[in-house]
């Protein structure tokens, strides 16, 4: 893994067995107490104060469904929180393509989004998610602030595609979203078009 400004990324296909995914989220939210601990109070000058983590980006890197379930808990973490570490996500991209992540995976993924303001980039794309998954993962994103928003390539149909109108309906501030390379028919299309009337950012 290597720091980039405000960002953490993993090497493009490594498997990370000398850096297990659990690790490196166990390492981002060590960072985000440290950085919380360390920042200047809010009248520091600009050159003073420390930004947190703001970009994660797991590409490639064989991310499963237990590991997905550490990375949520990271991305729901906030500093009043009862359960929390006595850190808050700073987390601002949260890019997690080409890996195994699958329904469950998806689920944890999402499972304390709702805690988590700050978010504006989700993608999701190649994860063998299919319409359960992808229900889950749109639920969680109703009433969001999430601006950029991938599902690609992954294996939803219909059913899933159903769940698109609710999300556009309820996601104010959204402006891109991906769905290629999925299987949704004739009666999903008509479910995305009908949600596409009801937002006014894409």
């Amino acid at each position: 893994a290597r720091r980039v400004g405000g960002e953490i990324h993993t090497l493009l296909g490594r498997n990370l067995e000398t850096l297990p995914v659990k690790q490196m989220c166990k390492a981002v939210s060590s960072v985000m107490h440290s950085l919380d601990s360390a920042s200047p109070g809010a009248g520091s000058p600009a050159s003073e104060r420390v930004v947190g983590i703001q970009a994660l980006v797991l590409q490639k890197t064989l991310v499963d469904e237990e590991d997905a379930a550490v990375l949520g808990a990271v991305i729901g973490s906030r500093e009043d929180g009862p359960a929390d570490e006595g850190y808050h996500c700073t987390l601002r991209s949260v890019i997690m393509s080409n890996n195994m992540l699958r329904d469950r995976g998806a689920k944890a993924v999402v499972s304390k989004l709702a805690q988590n303001r700050l978010l504006e980039r989700l993608e999701l794309l190649d994860n063998n998610i299919s319409d359960e998954g992808a229900a889950a993962v749109m639920r969680a994103c109703v009433g969001h602030t999430l601006a950029e928003f991938s599902l690609a390539d992954n294996r939803i149909g219909d059913p899933g595609a159903r769940w698109v109108a609710p999300m556009l309906e309820g996601c104010k501030f959204l402006t891109a979203l991906h769905l290629s390379g999925n299987m949704i028919g004739d009666l999903g299309a008509t479910s995305i078009a009908q949600g596409l009337t009801l937002n006014k950012t894409i």
